[in-house]
């Protein structure tokens, strides 16, 4: 049926949708004697009911959203390659029998908020409310360490911050860790690093470990954590991008258990605490409870079942997980099932999801990245080379300037006589010429010039008066003891100046 073929690509049709294919194709098939409304062109209700209730494999459902990378990521060549690597790696270090061995890290976000659930409540209520600590809580990231045996390691936490309190640890899982970052609460190279020396690594055992990761740059960019990885011999394998709905053990059985049991208790902590801000320092108790319903053998160990690592068995993955890389257009090319083949025979057009069905392919992201063992020689160089020149990009890119820019100094209004002002800025005596007499003192025309001064240079110039002013000027003109500069104008609030042609 071809509802069932564009389930299959990722475009199962709306009811809305079903009804104007439905008129299309009666239209184009001539069928006549149908009560269709035909200022809307679309079938009726009643039709969508009948056809429904004769098709009972259709049913209407609530459909989950899947972005075009993912669609396109997730299909089996990318997934055979994955487990091709992945059991490559467990034969080399003799990983197949070791599920002690065997971990995945990956990280999630709670909220410090008790968000409201589902209640009972009066019908016909047109509203119906209930309290909250605020409109939008704080987001906490969450690292989590399970492996295949489902034995938890305790949670590493960020806070966005820079100074720690004891009261935020007080409470928390036994064994948890917590990280402070400045600019935000998300996961970063520097803080993956800190985990993995001395949250991760202190607690594995001593023989060769298989670390599986997702993509982040923040788990596979940097040398120094795969370098980190290799001396203590764990072995990092990289999960295909965009697959991580169906590859990434921890997505698939923990993290949803861990939020559902997070949120009921942040909503049993305010009603218990009417009228009190959900802070941090309630933080770890709550965590402690979830984590403790959540972080189970059995929810562990699930995860690497569905995903077809421990026990090893790539078909764990269902077919339903990979939607058919074609777009409507291409999905089919053949007559719809059940059109009578007279109709073709006598002119009118096989029907395919292009005939009546308004959608435009989208462009798909290419791939980020690939499976791959990361801990290998070749990867760290590859990603020791790519900083590098990165970093000479950067450098390159910068525009130089003066460590010590020169000052060059500019009597104001306010000054009393030019010549004890110079006295004052130089040290030195003014001579008196007669060319001097007749010259004005503007902000083109400098004194006490510097040999190290050429155009194109950028100066600071200050005017002294009552209050020191500083201006950034870029010299334009140097003939002799003169030089000319053009001044930059001051961004408004804001700590940059602009030239006269950028303005």
């Amino acid at each position: 049926m071809h509802v069932k073929r564009l389930q299959k690509v990722g475009y199962a049709p709306t009811k809305l949708a079903l009804r104007r294919m439905a008129f299309n194709l009666a239209e184009k098939m001539n069928i006549p004697n149908l009560k269709f409304n035909k200022d809307k062109r679309l079938a009726g209700i009643d039709w969508l009911k009948a056809f429904l209730a004769r098709n009972k494999s259709l049913a209407v459902r609530k459909a989950q959203g899947v972005s075009n990378a993912r669609a396109e990521g997730m299909n089996k060549e990318e997934v055979a390659a994955y487990f091709a690597i992945l059991e490559a790696t467990l034969t080399e270090h003799n990983l197949f029998n070791r599920p002690s061995n065997i971990y995945n890290v990956d990280e999630s976000e709670l909220q410090l908020n008790n968000t409201p659930n589902e209640v009972i409540a009066e019908k016909g209520s047109k509203a119906v409310q209930s309290r909250q600590s605020s409109e939008r809580g704080e987001t906490v990231t969450v690292v989590a360490s399970c492996n295949a045996e489902g034995t938890f390691l305790p949670p590493y936490i960020i806070f966005k911050g820079v100074n720690k309190q004891q009261a935020w640890l007080d409470n928390l899982p036994p064994g948890a860790s917590l990280e402070m970052r400045r600019e935000s609460a998300y996961i970063n190279e520097e803080i993956f690093l800190k985990s993995l020396k001395n949250h991760f690594i202190p607690r594995k055992s001593a023989s060769p470990c298989l670390l599986l990761l997702d993509g982040h740059g923040s788990h596979v960019n940097s040398p120094e954590i795969l370098e980190t990885a290799l001396q203590y011999d764990v072995h990092c394998l990289c999960l295909p991008s965009h697959t991580t709905h169906f590859l990434q053990l921890l997505n698939r059985s923990f993290f949803k258990p861990l939020k559902c049991y997070f949120k009921h208790a942040a909503i049993e902590w305010g009603v218990a605490n009417p009228g009190k801000k959900f802070e941090r320092r309630y933080f770890g108790l709550i965590l402690q409870k979830a984590w403790a319903q959540a972080a189970t053998v059995s929810t562990g160990s699930a995860g690497f079942r569905a995903c077809g690592v421990h026990p090893f068995q790539p078909s764990a993955i269902p077919d339903y997980a990979y939607l058919t890389n074609l777009s409507p257009q291409q999905s089919s090319t053949s007559e719809l099932p059940g059109t009578p083949e007279k109709n073709s025979a006598a002119g009118v057009p096989k029907m395919t999801p292009s005939n009546f069905l308004d959608t435009d392919s989208s462009t798909i992201p290419k791939r980020k990245q690939h499976a791959e063992v990361l801990t290998t020689p070749e990867n760290i160089a590859a990603r020791k080379e790519k900083r590098k020149n990165r970093a000479d990009r950067e450098l390159k890119g910068k525009r130089k300037t003066r460590a010590e820019p020169f000052v060059f100094r500019i009597p104001t209004k306010n000054t009393t006589t030019f010549e004890d002002q110079f006295a004052k800025s130089s040290g030195e005596e003014w001579e008196e010429d007669a060319s001097s007499e007749e010259e004005t003192i503007t902000e083109e025309n400098f004194f006490e010039p510097t040999e190290n001064v050429k155009v194109g240079d950028y100066v600071l110039v200050e005017f002294m008066g009552k209050s020191k002013l500083y201006y950034v000027g870029n010299v334009v003109e140097c003939e002799g003891d003169a030089i000319k500069v053009n001044f930059m104008k001051k961004k408004y609030r804001g700590q940059f100046f602009l030239s006269p042609r950028q303005r």
